[in-house]
């Protein structure tokens, strides 16, 4: 016991050492994290600092951070106590990006596919048919909403359920409506998938020839295509769980 107690400090100091590292190496996650999505939030969304604080970061380290939102220059600054800021500019033409130098503003250049793309134009019979009789679907509804006590919130904003190309129901929570722009997070790469598309078919774009990115040229990076990595199949390594360095 006494030579556990000689060591045990060492060992608490060590430990301590660990978590700060652990911690420090990942703030540019952490911060990032918190800049991108509240700039996106404030600045695509419309919605308050202090709602999408509240309904976005509020879990884990990044609700610790700061977040600063400039309305002048349209950009979010966020920080884990001060250290190792992260800072997301908002283009009106692009949305929000995070920049790894401060003064290297993104001014990108969106290509135009209003001549390309064929809207969606409603039919006046796919109306809401919420069928109030529908007990067993108004309860699944009903169940993504519920604030139960004791039990965590579900954060939804909404639901839409569309059954034989009807739209049987919806509904909205915190404000949010049908004209809303919310986070779109994995939903994202179907709708990359579908622009790609919509370029192919106009003969703009050849998803089999390899992607020009310079970090990539002199290894066998220089072999993957547009087509790998809207599948997903690029074959570079990458974990998921988000406590990595990856």
């Amino acid at each position: 016991m006494k030579k556990i107690a000689k060591f045990l400090p060492i060992l608490i100091l060590l430990g301590i050492c660990y978590g700060v590292y652990y911690l420090y190496v990942r703030l540019p996650i952490i911060n990032g994290y918190a800049a991108k999505n509240l700039c996106s939030c404030v600045f695509v969304s419309d919605r308050s600092q202090e709602e999408a604080e509240e309904n976005e970061l509020n879990f884990s380290f990044i609700k610790y951070t700061t977040n600063n939102v400039d309305t002048i220059e349209h950009s979010v600054t966020s920080s884990f106590f001060g250290f190792r800021p992260q800072k997301s500019y908002y283009n009106e033409k692009t949305g929000c990006a995070l920049v790894n130098v401060e003064s290297n503003v993104p001014g990108y250049e969106a290509l135009d596919f209003s001549k390309e793309i064929v809207y969606y134009q409603e039919d006046s019979t796919l109306k809401i048919q919420l069928d109030n009789n529908n007990e067993a679907l108004n309860k699944v509804v009903e169940a993504h909403f519920k604030e139960e006590e004791n039990v965590p919130s579900k954060n939804t904003t909404a639901l839409l359920v569309v059954h034989k190309n009807k739209l049987i129901a919806e509904r909205y929570n915190n404000g949010f409506t049908k004209e809303s722009r919310f986070l779109g997070w994995s939903m994202t790469k179907s709708i990359m998938s579908s622009l790609v598309g919509i370029l192919v078919k106009a003969n703009r774009l050849d998803i089999n020839e390899p992607l020009e990115i310079d970090t990539w040229k002199n290894d066998d990076r220089k072999k993957i295509t547009l087509n790998n990595v809207l599948q997903m199949s690029t074959g570079i390594k990458w974990s998921e769980d988000y406590g990595s360095i990856s």
